[in-house]
């Protein structure tokens, strides 16, 4: 298997749908290809990876879902939001270290490696 961007983001996103009720979150959503939940998840985390608020990333989910043709309930958003940035801590901590290595040009297995070794102490 050829590890890419891509394989990184699954394992970092997979053991974040272990941090809440993800089943529940999910369930929520009856519009799109069905990873929309997924997809949002993702934004979470490398938004707040990435420096942004829990404000400035649902305004942009927000923007994302409408122009899919959707919405979310009044905020639902925030709602969502309110704790996931101690809940994803981990997650946003690894999501940086892995962006921050692979810029520095290490190779995507070496940053899968240190992904789940990380994800793995955290969990311990």
């Amino acid at each position: 298997m050829k590890i890419t961007k891509d394989t990184i983001r699954d394992t970092i996103t997979n053991s974040a749908k272990t941090r809440f009720d993800y089943k529940s979150f999910a369930g929520g959503f009856d519009f799109g290809d069905g990873k929309i939940p997924e997809k949002i998840l993702l934004r979470v985390i490398d938004g707040l990876a990435s420096g942004e608020t829990k404000e400035q990333v649902a305004r942009q989910l927000d923007l994302d879902v409408w122009q899919l043709g959707c919405g979310f309930e009044e905020h639902f958003l925030e709602k969502f939001l309110e704790h996931k940035e101690n809940e994803l801590k981990n997650e946003i901590l690894v999501t940086q270290l892995a962006r921050t290595m692979l810029e520095q040009g290490s190779q995507p297995v070496a940053v899968l490696n240190a992904v789940h070794q990380m994800l793995h102490e955290k969990k311990s």
